[in-house]
């Protein structure tokens, strides 16, 4: 069931590009100031910023996917959210114009970047582009605040069927099924995020498919019973 999707089939149109009002608005934006800096292409494994380094600019995911990871105790990093194709990263930094977490490409991407210069200037001078910038950084702090409460008071099968359900809505705002989907990231990358070894994850997503609730194979997911893995009863796990 897991089938090769080209880097061409992973883009998203710019018009579903959470970074599109910073390409869209030119005026008072200095004249030899573009839109998009670069379009970087990224193998996977490849950083596209590190952890503590000078934020320079914004970045648009085009194609492809990355893991934002932030440092742990004892020098390991732990998975924060995964970036899909239309997502921003790099807003963190806008505070202490450092970024506080480290992107890494999961698989071949490719990213718009566009200068912190730009998004700073277009800020500055159309209310309609800070509110957008505000309320992008909002949903950052909720989708945290969320994933936080989520490892606090959920079980290890809940937090599994939470996982999946976000990952479905994401895919079906993109214009894809919310059904049938692609997982970027291996089961390692997702226990980590999730607070949970990679036994436990096997585990819970092989009750999932013998209750009839979801299939994995690979990293291709189809969601069976949406209902159940929304309201999933803290099973054992």
């Amino acid at each position: 069931m897991d089938v090769p999707v080209s880097l061409a089939a992973r883009q998203i149109a710019c018009s579903g590009c959470a970074l599109q009002p910073l390409c869209d608005a030119t005026d008072p934006v200095p004249r030899g100031l573009p839109a998009v800096d670069a379009r970087r292409r990224l193998t996977r494994g490849e950083v596209l910023f590190e952890e503590g380094s000078p934020q320079v600019a914004v970045y648009a995911v085009r194609a492809g996917f990355l893991k934002s990871c932030a440092s742990a105790p004892g020098g390991a990093l732990h998975v924060l959210r995964f970036l899909l194709p239309g997502d921003a990263a790099g807003l963190e930094g806008f505070g202490a114009r450092r970024h506080a977490s480290r992107a890494v490409a999961l698989d071949d991407c490719e990213v718009c970047e566009i200068s912190l210069r730009r998004a700073q200037v277009l800020c500055d001078s159309f209310d309609g582009v800070a509110a957008h910038m505000r309320a992008l950084l909002a949903g950052q702090l909720a989708q945290a605040q969320a994933h936080g409460a989520a490892l606090a008071t959920l079980t290890a099968s809940q937090r599994v069927a939470a996982f999946l359900m976000e990952m479905s809505a994401r895919w079906g705002e993109r214009g894809y099924s919310a059904h049938a989907f692609r997982l970027p990231m291996d089961r390692r990358e997702m226990a980590d995020h999730l607070g949970l070894t990679i036994e436990t994850v096997s585990r819970i997503l092989s009750d999932f498919r013998d209750r009839g609730w979801a299939i994995i194979s690979g990293r291709a997911v189809a969601i069976l019973d949406p209902a159940a893995l929304r309201h999933c009863p803290p099973l054992a796990s």
